[in-house]
């Protein structure tokens, strides 16, 4: 009995360091590489991989950062991001399926970002910057992408078998404000904030709703256009109060800011 127990400890610990290390926060191919199926319903027809969008994915890419869901990458030029998904947090591990729960966590996640991110190509192409979105393993991209992680190191990466998502780059929300309003240009603070309460708006009105209560991270600029960066948890359906929260998170920025210079000013 005391023997057995001691096997199942053993067994808890190495699915454990196994877990860490594939969790890791350094970049690596295998954190971003599946095994999942093709699903039909996320798959894009080779005909939307335009030359531009082939030409985009040849840039050399640099580690940008990090979320919860993915791993991005700048383009050469600044113009675009390119983001991997953690397919840990997505795809179960041998390991996972000793509890149940995991797998189904991990799969509802799965579906949720996928589909949201298939919602937003279809939808809300211009106003979230997408480009070009790769959900499901393809054979006719044939072409790696050259990225450089945090450490300098450079990976060579399949596209047709890897999940991916090609975006404009955005200057995010709160530091376009900061900068207009640290210039006095209260008219393009305003203007700026109008146009991503619009962009809010027209998603509401079209009958889609968003997960994420997100806002600093969420929304940005390319040039004077306002897009919505983070995808991944948009849904058809109703939310209430989703207006008047991005509304509200904008103001209570205003309002610390305001303080903020004013507290400045008088020193």
């Amino acid at each position: 009995m005391a023997s057995g127990k001691r096997l199942f400890t053993l067994a808890l610990l190495a699915i454990g360091a196994f877990s860490y290390l594939k969790c890791s926060p350094d970049f690596s191919e295998d954190k971003i590489s599946s095994s999942l199926p093709i699903h039909p319903q996320w798959t894009i027809p080779a005909s939307e991989a335009s030359a531009k969008t082939k030409e985009i994915l040849g840039s050399r890419f640099t580690f940008l950062g990090e979320g919860a869901q993915a791993y991005a990458f700048e383009s050469a030029d600044g113009k675009y991001v390119l983001k991997f998904f953690k397919m840990r947090r997505f795809s179960p591990s041998t390991a996972d399926y000793l509890c149940p729960h995991v797998v189904r966590r991990r799969l509802k996640n799965l579906r949720w970002v996928f589909n949201g991110y298939k919602i937003a190509y279809e939808n809300f192409k211009k106003d979230t910057g997408l480009v070009f979105i790769h959900l499901a393993k393809t054979d006719y991209l044939k072409q790696q992408a050259v990225v450089v992680d945090d450490k300098g190191i450079e990976h060579r990466i399949d596209l047709d078998k890897t999940e991916f998502v090609l975006q404009e780059k955005a200057e995010l929300l709160f530091d376009r404000l900061a900068k207009l309003q640290e210039i006095g240009d209260e008219q393009g603070v305003q203007r700026s904030i109008a146009a991503v309460l619009a962009l809010v708006q027209r998603r509401i009105d079209r009958g889609y709703a968003d997960r994420d209560k997100g806002v600093s991270n969420n929304f940005g600029f390319v040039k004077e256009r306002a897009i919505q960066l983070d995808i991944g948890r948009l849904y058809k359906g109703v939310k209430e109060g989703q207006f008047e929260h991005v509304q509200q998170r904008i103001a209570r920025w205003q309002a610390i800011n305001s303080k903020a210079e004013i507290s400045s000013a008088s020193q």
